[in-house]
């Protein structure tokens, strides 16, 4: 059952791909990200991965709620692009 049109004009599945991909939020497509894969990623991975165009801030405080509540842990620390240490995130 496609839950986004339950009743009317149906979507293919790439339509529907598509329209709840727009209907996630920042956070769940982080969340989205990590369950998907391995390993640790800054916010700037991120954001050139997974949400392009979105301002850094807003990937640092969507990655730092995951963190304060549980569903990420703090990695090792690398060098960012702006030349200042930042820290890797993984899921816990």
């Amino acid at each position: 059952m496609n839950l986004i049109h339950q009743q009317g004009t149906m979507l293919s599945g790439h339509e529907f791909t598509e329209l709840f991909n727009k209907a996630l939020s920042q956070t769940e497509k982080i969340m989205l990200w990590y369950h998907e894969r391995s390993g640790e990623y800054t916010a700037e991975e991120i954001q050139k991965n997974v949400l392009p165009g979105t301002l850094l801030t807003s990937v640092r405080r969507s990655m730092t709620d995951l963190f304060k509540s549980g569903y990420l842990v703090k990695g090792t620390k690398v060098m960012g692009s702006y030349g200042v240490h930042v820290y890797t995130y993984k899921k816990a």
